[in-house]
C-alpha cells in the first residue's frame, strides 16, 4: 500500500513538476480594449479591492486590486457597469464605455469608509431547560435564580476562601 501511495506520489510530481506558475495576469485577447486604473481612499492606494465589470447584471470581468491599488482588465468593446467594493468601505460604481475610438481607458476609483454603525447584542439562542427535562430550541437562555450556587473570590485580595467541601444546589 505504501508503495502504491509512493508511486502515485512520484508521477504526481513529475506530471505537475514542468508546469510554471499559475499567473493571475490576464493576457491580451484579440480584439480585446483594456480597462485599467487605481483604487484609492483620499490619497492612500487600496490593495485588494474587487473590482466587477457586468452588463445586464451578468459578470464579464472581475479582477482585484494590486498592493499598490491598480487594476487592469481586458474585455471586448461596449458598455459595463463597473463597481468596486472593499471591506469596510463604501461600495464605488461607474458606467464605462470603452470602443475603437477609446480602447484603453483609464478608470481611477475612489471609496470612502463606510459609516460605523453600532450592532445591538443579540440574545442567546442555545437550548435551554425548562426544567422539567424538555428543552426549548431556540429560546433565550436565562439563568434561574438560586439554582446553583458559585464560591465567589475577591480578586483584590492575596487570599481566597477555602472551596466549599459540596455543592448547593
Amino acid at each position: 500500500m505504501k508503495n502504491a501511495l509512493a508511486a502515485a506520489m512520484g508521477a504526481a510530481a513529475l506530471a505537475l513538476g514542468p508546469m510554471g506558475p499559475v499567473d493571475a495576469q490576464q493576457g491580451a485577447v484579440a480584439g480585446a480594449c483594456r480597462i485599467s486604473g487605481r483604487a484609492t481612499s483620499a490619497t492612500t492606494p487600496l490593495p485588494g479591492v474587487t473590482i466587477t465589470l457586468q452588463v445586464d447584471g451578468a459578470v464579464k470581468g472581475a479582477t482585484s486590486t494590486e498592493p499598490d491599488g491598480t487594476y487592469r482588465v481586458n474585455l471586448p468593446p461596449g458598455s459595463y457597469h463597473l463597481s468596486a467594493e472593499l471591506t469596510g468601505f463604501g461600495k464605488a460604481e461607474r458606467d464605462v464605455t470603452i470602443g475603437d475610438a477609446a480602447c484603453a481607458q483609464t478608470v481611477d476609483v475612489q471609496l470612502a469608509l463606510a459609516p460605523r454603525v453600532p450592532v445591538a447584542p443579540r440574545p442567546s439562542t442555545a437550548a435551554a431547560s425548562n426544567g422539567s427535562g424538555s428543552t426549548a430550541r431556540n429560546a433565550p437562555v436565562t439563568p434561574a435564580p438560586g439554582r446553583l450556587k458559585l464560591p465567589t473570590y475577591d480578586l483584590r485580595s492575596a487570599t481566597r476562601p477555602e472551596p466549599p467541601h459540596r455543592w448547593r444546589l
